[in-house]
């Protein structure tokens, strides 16, 4: 239920163009999905934190060669996709 809140509000178009349509991968408090287009990052879990607000991880590599690549905390719900925007350099929306 929450990764589905997170994917809509993100937005369906905006992960497309992220090329994570089929990556996606739902936990109880999260959202993990993969990046294409980017050398920044290659993976980002969107997790909801108690307060209401989200924390947005940043991970760079493949199996077991991955690292954090950066994080941004208390997100709210309306700066999700100028977050990833900025942190990757790719654009969610036409």
């Amino acid at each position: 239920m929450v990764a589905q809140n997170i994917a809509d509000q993100i937005g369906s178009g905006a992960l497309f163009m992220l090329g994570a349509r089929g990556s996606l991968m739902a936990s109880d408090d999260s959202l993990t999905f993969d990046v294409k287009g980017t050398r920044v990052c290659s993976r980002i879990v969107v997790r909801l934190d108690p307060n209401d607000t989200y924390t947005i991880q940043f991970w760079k590599g493949r199996g077991v060669n991955i690292r954090k690549a950066g994080e941004a905390s208390h997100v709210y719900a309306d700066s999700l996709k100028p977050t990833i925007e900025g942190f990757t350099g790719l654009r969610m929306s036409l």
